[in-house]
């Protein structure tokens, strides 16, 4: 299978995280994924770009809701087209970074895959959607979310 011939090929760089209990060594795995992904898209992100798409489609909205209260139809229909390309010029923009995050994750996650087939965490009590264990696939989207809002936060606009 194809994703076992992946986490195979990765398995020697990630290896050493195996010598950790699963929970600790998913924890890090995805931390380390998080953070990559994260200054990926830093770095592919024009912020001023964005930052001026967004301005832009702010005020158009603002001339749409003006225009409608005027029953300016023409005007309407020209700041609805800019709306429009405003919004396809960041939808495409933002593509790109969703692009960087799925060939990141289609690279690595397989590796967790290769070495993790069960669950990672017995939890004492049955949790709606979870059971009572934990899987990877789970505890790494967890982390992986917790880890990503962290960083958010403390980083604020760098990252």
């Amino acid at each position: 299978m194809v994703f076992d011939f992946i986490g195979q090929a990765i398995d020697p760089l990630f290896a050493p995280l195996t010598i950790l209990p699963p929970v600790v060594s998913i924890f890090i795995f995805s931390a380390m994924v998080t953070v990559v992904i994260l200054v990926g898209n830093r770095l592919i992100i024009n912020k001023s770009f964005v930052d001026e798409i967004r301005k832009r489609m702010e005020q158009l909205k603002e001339n749409i809701t003006q225009a409608q209260k005027e029953g300016n139809k023409d005007n309407l229909q020209k700041n609805m087209n800019e709306l429009m390309q405003a919004n396809n010029k960041y939808m495409m923009h933002s593509f790109r970074t969703l692009i960087i995050s799925l060939i990141v994750i289609a690279l690595l996650l397989p590796w967790l895959s290769y070495r993790y087939s069960t669950a990672v965490i017995n939890l004492p009590l049955g949790l709606p959607f979870f059971g009572s264990q934990i899987s990877w696939i789970y505890w790494y989207v967890l982390v992986s979310f917790a880890v990503g809002w962290g960083i958010r936060k403390i980083f604020g606009a760098v990252i």
